[in-house]
């Protein structure tokens, strides 16, 4: 009775690599024997998967940072947890920043239909046309809600 094997494909050899030396613990000399592969070759896959592995955790500390300022961490609090220096902080939180101010406008612009928008950016380049800044402009509408009832009840009156 006569065994068939079939040829693995590239992707099972390197997973079949991959495990004999993470799991298996075998150097590539051993490796190479059993599979009779280069050892050149296996160093290429064991490289390929660490900077795979290496760019995953970086993505994965990006994803916790975001994560963590969403929660209301402060950017000292991320540096601590995620063990990571103040540079690497910093512009995780710029881009956090980034994202929920562009998922802001987003909804904004959904909100409106992109029809309510027109206001909002005559508003924007007024201040900025006159020299204001949003503090200015935050003030100015918090009198105008408290003087407008009395305001519009005056001009009703006059009409």
């Amino acid at each position: 009775m006569a065994i068939i094997s079939r040829r693995l494909t590239k992707q099972e050899r390197e997973e079949r690599v991959l495990d004999l030396y993470y799991n298996q613990k075998m150097t590539y000399r051993d490796i190479a024997k059993l599979e009779r592969m280069c050892p050149r070759d296996i160093g290429a896959i064991v490289n390929k998967e660490s900077k795979d592995a290496d760019s995953k955790q970086s993505l994965s500390k990006a994803a916790q940072a975001y994560d963590l300022f969403s929660q209301g961490k402060s950017p000292i609090e991320v540096a601590i947890a995620l063990e990571l220096r103040e540079p690497e902080v910093t512009q995780r939180y710029k881009e956090r920043l980034n994202l929920k101010q562009i998922g802001d406008l987003s909804r904004i612009f959904l909100g409106t239909r992109g029809v309510g928008l027109a206001p909002f950016l005559n508003l924007y380049n007024s201040t900025k046309a006159a020299g204001y800044n949003v503090k200015h402009v935050v003030w100015l509408l918090r009198v105008a809600n408290k003087g407008l009832p009395e305001l519009e009840k005056v001009l009703y009156l006059q009409i």
